[in-house]
């Protein structure tokens, strides 16, 4: 820190203007593939694979480095998830991220989310947690992220099969800044 008229000035984290592009709200179209494994009880357990597709709505905030966000998004399951064993249609979920801008355009996020997914007739309540790193595109409003999910749902098809899936993702993400 300098001295300024016998006081020393406080050095401050700095980030560049183009990491202000960090806050607001945006739509995001998402794919994923899927490994998923339900568990009916010793000895039945089956594992499906598939695919996943979606969309989503989302708004972030930035503070210097730290970032904090809500979200929502629907994805329909297709390949052996929809068709198989399994029988998932679709889901929709809401949660929330906290993340550190890595530098001005590369984001490391850990996030949170409440699931509801659709199997046939049944509807059913999990939760899902995961990670990711998000890029932003050029200096535009326009972000690629990858994330890693893990789903865990209860009683499925009102039985007492579990269903685990895991999930790697890939985000395209548009955002409008807000007060910027």
């Amino acid at each position: 820190a300098a001295d300024k008229g016998g006081k020393k000035a406080v050095e401050q984290s700095y980030l560049p203007p183009e990491a202000s592009g960090w806050s607001g709200c945006g739509v995001s179209v998402q794919a994923g593939l899927v490994n998923a494994d339900a568990d009916f009880g010793a000895p039945i357990n089956i594992g499906v694979n598939g695919q996943s597709a979606g969309v989503g709505a989302y708004c972030d905030r930035l503070w210097d480095r730290f970032l904090l966000g809500i979200f929502t998004d629907y994805s329909w399951f297709l390949g052996d998830l929809h068709s198989g064993v399994v029988g998932a249609d679709n889901s929709i979920t809401a949660g929330g991220r906290a993340g550190f801008l890595l530098n001005s355009s590369v984001l490391a996020y850990g996030l949170v989310e409440w699931i509801r997914g659709d199997f046939g007739s049944n509807h059913v309540n999990g939760v899902k947690v995961g990670g990711g790193l998000e890029a932003r595109l050029l200096n535009a409003p326009v972000f690629l992220a990858v994330e890693y999910q893990k789903a865990t749902y209860s009683n499925v098809m009102g039985s007492t099969a579990d269903v685990n899936a895991d999930e790697v993702m890939v985000r395209l993400r548009y955002k409008f800044a807000i007060g910027q």
